[in-house]
């Protein structure tokens, strides 16, 4: 005789709805920019047509993640109780070798054009999408066992609400910065220099232009707005949001690795659309998607201990260890942010022919960056594992003593 049927949860139905949103409208932006590829009349292996086919393919690879978390919600709700919690499988990690694979075939297609607008989709989307898996394989191998409720749940609010509410938010921070770039203008000679050139109506040579630009950039207090923006503003706002696939934890009885590994997979989510759609085709492709890689371990760590904080203090009340684990996630993508800007800088004097003394400082620091994040990597890719199985194995230990402890089960002896 079979068991009373059990209801859908909320849950179950709400990822449903939310699955289906997420891969209807990221499969009708691909649609979209393959349309206007088809119909374009630019050169279909231009610079141009190769980035929008990046574009259509990132979204319908988002489409496609989301087909899973259809499946699994569909399947627990018409035939509870679903898939079980489980752990991935210990050959899981061999899909780091496909990783080589799409440098080379990045390589074939960025570098010497061979079948571009065959090979360099393939090539990002494998390239950006090899080390997310990883970081989550990392973090799920020594983590407590994730029902696929869960899992998909926390990786898609990562990947399809995080990066467009950063935006918006980042945007609207950018309004006031902007506007003391532009009072900066206005008090400098160089940025009114470069205010009357944009306003004349005579057409400037592109060597003009970036001499004006540097004089500009290179200014200190410029650079200082750039890294207030840059390495505060945005960690500020992105390390709070990529928290948010843990928030349900706060009204459940969840473990500190639970709300440790739902930050985590939210930071592969969001660390995946950076992936997908900013790095651009070029003869940079081949530095900034191994960098990306890279970026992706700091974005799964930092937000896996910002949410690791949060449980602190949902289930603790340590709202001071909150904040504290919040402020070093800020931290450490704040550096890593100033450290890209630091490499960008050093680019734009190369290629303007700046000398000032901030390009000076910015060179002289040149050789520092790469190995700050090739250690922010590195202690990233290391710390994942470590903290997963760390906090999963304390928590064992808290649940057997706390089993231990507990009184033996009332029997009712009757009249014995």
């Amino acid at each position: 005789m079979n068991g009373p049927r059990r209801n859908p949860q909320s849950g179950d139905i709400l990822l449903l709805l939310f699955a289906l949103t997420g891969t209807v409208l990221s499969a009708i932006f691909a649609l979209f920019l393959l349309i206007l590829q088809l119909w374009g009349e630019a050169d279909p292996q231009s610079a141009q047509s190769i980035t929008g086919l990046l574009g259509a393919y990132s979204f319908g690879l988002m489409a496609l993640l989301g087909l899973p978390a259809v499946f699994v919600s569909a399947w627990t709700i018409l035939w509870p109780p679903g898939p079980r919690p489980r752990r991935p499988s210990r050959i899981s990690p061999a899909i780091i070798l496909l990783y080589p694979l799409a440098i080379y075939l990045g390589y074939l297609s960025f570098y010497r054009q061979v079948a571009p607008a065959l090979l360099s989709p393939v090539a990002q989307t494998v390239a950006a999408g090899v080390p997310v898996l990883f970081a989550i394989h990392l973090v799920r191998r020594f983590g407590p066992p994730l029902s696929p409720r869960r899992l998909w749940s926390q990786f898609l609010a990562g990947l399809w609400v995080v990066p467009p509410t950063a935006l918006v938010l980042e945007a609207m921070l950018l309004i006031p910065t902007l506007l003391v770039v532009i009072g900066g203008m206005t008090l400098s000679e160089e940025g009114r220099i470069l205010l009357e050139s944009l306003r004349s109506q005579t057409a400037l040579s592109m060597e003009s232009v970036m001499d004006q630009m540097a004089q500009l950039v290179f200014q200190p207090w410029f650079v200082v707005v750039l890294l207030l923006f840059v390495s505060v503003g945005v960690p500020l706002i992105e390390e709070a949001l990529k928290t948010l696939p843990a928030w349900p934890l706060l009204f459940r009885k969840a473990s500190p690795a639970e709300f440790y590994l739902g930050g985590v997979l939210g930071g592969a989510g969001y660390a995946l659309f950076e992936a997908l759609f900013l790095t651009a085709p070029g003869e940079d492709w081949l530095v900034t998607i191994i960098a990306r890689g890279g970026a992706t371990m700091m974005h799964a760590f930092a937000s896996g201990l910002a949410a690791w904080g949060l449980g602190q203090g949902s289930i603790k009340g340590r709202w001071k260890r909150t904040l504290g684990c919040y402020a070093l996630a800020v931290a450490i993508h704040g550096l890593w942010n100033a450290t890209a800007v630091g490499i960008g800088l050093v680019q734009f004097a190369d290629l303007s022919g700046n000398s000032s003394a901030m390009a000076r400082l910015m060179k002289a620091l040149q050789p520092i960056f790469p190995g700050v994040l090739v250690a922010f990597s590195i202690t990233a890719l290391i710390t994942l594992p470590w903290a997963s199985r760390y906090l999963t194995e304390r928590q064992q230990n808290v649940d057997m003593a706390a089993s231990e402890l507990a009184p033996p089960p009332y029997r009712d002896r009757g009249n014995d």
